[in-house]
């Protein structure tokens, strides 16, 4: 008898493949760049959690994060969150994500940071996040 492949048992648990999560977080991470808080809060779950490493807890439900989005969307002049580093296993995926953003009107970087973001996908959104800054 042929044992499951466990990274496809994994991706049919999820009903995504791991293209498919990459392809939610990348949208998720476009939408972030653009301040584009309708199409950002769309790659969310319902009731997500997002988390500071290793268990504080920031923000719980969609309708807490549009919120929380929306006031830094309108604060910066420019934001840019981009993947340097990642990893995909099942419905998890980790990036090593570096973070720039302005308050300045000539969108000059006066915010740099890198961090890790793990995200967790359920029903096909991100349902959790923790970031380890």
């Amino acid at each position: 008898m042929a044992s499951a492949n466990p990274k496809t048992t994994e991706n049919q648990e999820n009903n995504l493949t791991e293209q498919q999560t990459i392809l939610l977080v990348d949208k998720q991470i476009a939408a972030y760049n653009a301040r584009n808080i309708d199409a950002f809060a769309a790659t969310y779950h319902d009731d997500v959690e997002i988390y500071i490493y290793p268990n504080q807890l920031l923000l719980k439900g969609k309708t807490a994060l549009i919120e929380r989005y929306k006031q830094k969307f309108a604060a910066l002049t420019m934001l840019r969150a981009t993947s340097l580093q990642r990893i995909v296993k099942g419905n998890y995926l980790i990036d090593l994500e570096r973070a720039e953003s302005s308050t300045q009107p000539s969108q000059e970087i006066t915010r740099c940071v890198e961090l890790i973001a793990t995200y967790e996908i359920e029903d096909g959104l991100i349902k959790r996040v923790t970031f380890k800054r």
